[in-house]
């Protein structure tokens, strides 16, 4: 609020304009501005500057948990089926700016039943990104293991009877029906 000497204590409107970066980093101004009832009108700003005092992620904090993972999806190996994707355990986490992206290497061509990749997981913090090629970017390896434990599901017509002196014994045929996941 604003004092006027003849209309005391008057209201302010506040005018905000904020400069913030995707890293939370910026300057804000807030502009105060008050008029009297004769139309004098007086104004002021306050600037604040928001900068990142806090620690800059590091690797270590970053987990990717387990280290080598071991399943059965044959028909998935995405972190969302399968676990195993990246916890951030930064306490500035408003000032990063994170992308986080994988490459499994070989590829495997699903449905896979029976085989090994490396999961590189790149975590990116565009905050910490200053050209130099490396800083901001953090790789973890992660070792899938895919195996099919599991045995097929067999299913069988029920049970048939036939008498012996049948020609129809020669020309019976089976038909059974097997599931498996891989």
């Amino acid at each position: 609020f604003g004092i006027d000497n003849c209309d005391g204590n008057l209201p302010a409107t506040q005018i905000v304009t904020m400069d913030i970066n995707s890293c939370n980093a910026g300057v804000i101004v807030r502009t105060f501005i008050v008029t009297d009832a004769s139309g004098n009108s007086a104004q002021c700003s306050q600037v604040i500057t928001v900068t990142d005092t806090g620690v800059a992620l590091m690797l270590d904090d970053i987990v990717v948990e387990p280290d080598t993972i071991f399943t059965e999806s044959c028909n998935s190996l995405d972190p969302d089926v399968i676990g195993g994707f990246p916890i951030i355990n930064g306490g500035q986490m408003a000032c990063y700016n994170l992308s986080i992206d994988f490459e499994d290497n070989p590829p495997l061509m699903l449905p896979v039943c029976q085989d090994t990749t490396v999961r590189t997981y790149t975590i990116i913090d565009s905050c910490q990104l200053n050209g130099d090629g490396m800083t901001g970017i953090f790789m973890i390896d992660q070792v899938i293991v895919v195996s099919d434990m599991t045995a097929p599901v067999l299913t069988v017509p029920s049970t048939i009877d036939v008498d012996c002196d049948s020609s129809f014994v020669n020309n019976i045929s089976l038909v059974a029906d097997v599931m498996d996941e891989c």
